[in-house]
């Protein structure tokens, strides 16, 4: 009986924590820093263009591979299963 209390009063604590963070206030944003002193290129800049692509993606050849053995686990009684197949 003990173990369940302890195990509710954890419980609620985290519940009560996850509430008060989701309705608490928001963070207040931080000031932008603005540098002291502006920054200038020296040299002009011209856009450059990009070739097209030359070369050609060809598709790969994989192909799926069929047959083989599948194994399963049992996850039910072995009459439960021979009652499926005899239906």
């Amino acid at each position: 009986m003990s173990k369940k209390i302890l195990w509710l009063a954890v419980s609620s604590l985290m519940a009560l924590s996850l509430i008060v963070a989701a309705c608490g206030p928001a963070a207040a944003p931080g000031e932008p820093t603005t540098p002291t002193t502006p920054t200038t290129p020296t040299a002009p800049t011209t856009p450059t263009t990009e070739k097209p692509q030359q070369e050609v993606v060809k598709p790969t050849e994989v192909k799926p591979k069929y047959g083989g053995t599948l194994y399963l686990a049992l996850t039910s009684d072995i009459t439960t299963y021979a009652a499926i197949e005899s239906c």
